[in-house]
């Protein structure tokens, strides 16, 4: 598993080689509330799973200010290769 970063209740992740379910680049992300959900790199909305409103602003925000980091890392995940940790501050 590629923990991509821990933040608040929740931590994002991605897998290598994780493309059988959903075709399209996303990570996914799990709270301590024990909700999780699978997002798309493209557009920040839940391809799966669900998580509450206030959750999913805050990755969608990441998101958007890291969009080029979680590219890199969603093309070294779907080539086998090591997924760095993205710093990001609360």
């Amino acid at each position: 598993m590629g923990e991509l970063f821990r933040l608040y209740d929740f931590k994002v992740c991605m897998y290598n080689g994780d493309t059988d379910k959903h075709k399209e680049p996303h990570f996914h992300v799990y709270t301590n509330n024990g909700k999780s959900a699978t997002i798309s790199v493209s557009t920040g909305k839940i391809l799966s799973g669900e998580l509450d409103r206030k959750t999913l602003k805050i990755i969608q925000s990441i998101l958007l200010k890291n969009k080029e980091l979680f590219w890199d890392r969603w093309n070294n995940a779907v080539a086998f290769k090591k997924i760095n940790r993205i710093d990001i501050k609360g």
